[in-house]
């Protein structure tokens, strides 16, 4: 990851570190630079043209000086996103799982960013977070795989019973639980 406010592992120099709170049809986003300043706060549209357009103008401001860090909270969608920085020259990408939630997320997950630089690259705990490491491809398979298995052995033990109300069958309960 960074090794100080100035350097990733790579040996590349960071200008910029950006909070992303990613929602289904925008994405929130806070930029600040090496000082620590906040130097963009925008909205993202999801649609592919946008978003992309957007990294590649974070690559290009950076790419003079460095390049960039990026901090996303862990939600079920944000595969694709992980991805897409690391495909612009994101320098690490740092999933984090808050405690509790807040209204003012990218500049909450800004500031979390620069200021515990040093606690998030020696994966120690930071107060009301929970730094999360995503699965490898592999893993992230042989997870998908297992949920598929269990919701077909699922569907293949569920019983039908009668409706109470008069009507056809309804499927619900298992034969058995666990």
């Amino acid at each position: 990851m960074f090794g100080d406010s100035r350097t990733s592992t790579t040996g590349e120099q960071i200008t910029f570190y950006v909070a992303v709170d990613q929602h289904s049809k925008q994405l929130t986003v806070s930029v600040r630079d090496e000082a620590g300043d906040v130097v963009l706060r925008r909205q993202v549209s999801t649609e592919w043209e946008r978003v992309r357009q957007f990294w590649a103008e974070i690559r290009e401001r950076s790419s003079t000086a460095g390049g960039f860090v990026v901090i996303l909270e862990v939600c079920g969608f944000n595969d694709w996103l992980v991805a897409m920085v690391r495909e612009y020259g994101c320098c690490e990408v740092v999933l984090v799982q808050a405690d509790e939630r807040s209204k003012t997320k990218a500049d909450r997950l800004g500031e979390l960013l620069w200021v515990n630089r040093q606690r998030l690259q020696a994966w120690q705990r930071v107060p009301g977070f929970k730094r999360v490491q995503p699965p490898s491809i592999t893993h992230a398979e042989a997870r998908q795989l297992t949920a598929m298995r269990q919701r077909r052995g699922l569907g293949l033990t569920s019983i039908t019973k009668p409706d109470p109300r008069g009507g056809g069958p309804v499927r619900g309960g298992t034969c058995f639980r666990w």
